[in-house]
Order: structure tokens, then sequence, then C-alpha cells
């Protein structure tokens, strides 16, 4: 079996002072990218979503379309990895995947201090059995 697989690397500019302005449970939301004609995004929690243990960063992967395959998908940030594998036919449009403690947020906070611009850099894998077509928008008009 093919594989489509999209590594994408989500850049958060800024990272520290963004992070001191959010409380616990408040996210900051990465762009768009696209899987197999779908939009997805990471929320990434600072000081935790609601249901984090205390002092740790939360990561979720959110998807914005009805995709509906099943996708193993990872996320590294901060010298840490977090893999999964799940069937995304059961989480309604908006809702996502979370690694509620994924890691201390202070490793995210380090790892900003050391790029151009103070980034958060993460790197999503995403990889699915290849879907065979690809649906696109075209927007405006040609000559």
């Amino acid at each position: 079996a093919k594989f489509d697989i999209l590594k994408v690397k989500v850049c958060l500019p800024d990272y520290e002072a963004k992070a001191a302005e959010k409380a616990k449970g408040s996210r900051l939301s990465s762009g768009t990218f696209t899987f197999q004609g779908f939009r997805f995004c990471l929320l990434v929690y600072p000081k935790g979503d609601n249901r984090a243990s205390e002092n740790n960063a939360s990561i979720h992967l959110k998807k914005l379309d009805d995709y509906a395959m099943e996708m193993v998908y990872s996320v590294e940030a901060g010298g840490n990895k977090r893999q999964n594998k799940k069937k995304f036919a059961g989480i309604p449009v908006g809702g996502g995947v979370a690694w509620r403690d994924f890691c201390e947020s202070a490793s995210l906070l380090s790892a900003a201090r050391g790029t151009d611009g103070g980034a958060l850099e993460i790197w999503v894998s995403l990889s699915a059995p290849e879907s065979g077509s690809q649906s696109l928008e075209v927007r405006g008009y040609g000559d």
C-alpha cells in the first residue's frame, strides 16, 4: 500500500511573549495546513489545557474539515516527540486529538529562545493510505 505523507514545520513567532499572555486553558492557534485536501491546524496551550497537569503544555491537532480516514500523526517540539494513530471519522469538525501533557511548559519556552525571532518550531507529520484523488478550489479568472 502507498501512503501520502505530509511534513509541516509550524513556526509560532515571539512565542515567549505570546505564551506569557495566556492563562491555563488559553491557546495559540497556528496557521492552517492541508493534508489529502482537508485542512488542519495546531492549538498550543502554553500553560496547558484545562485538563493538563500543572506546569505542562498541551498541543492539539484540530481538524477544520470533515476528514474521516485513519491517520498516523506525530508532533515534535522542544525536544519532545509524540506519535499516535486514530480514525478521524468519529471526531467532529472543529474537534481533534490532544496531548494534554505534551511536555513541560518550560521546555517549549527554552526551545523558542534558541531560534530566530523567538519562534517555537513544531514539526508535524501526517501519514495515511494514499487517497488517490485530490480536490482543489480555484478562485479568480484566467487570461
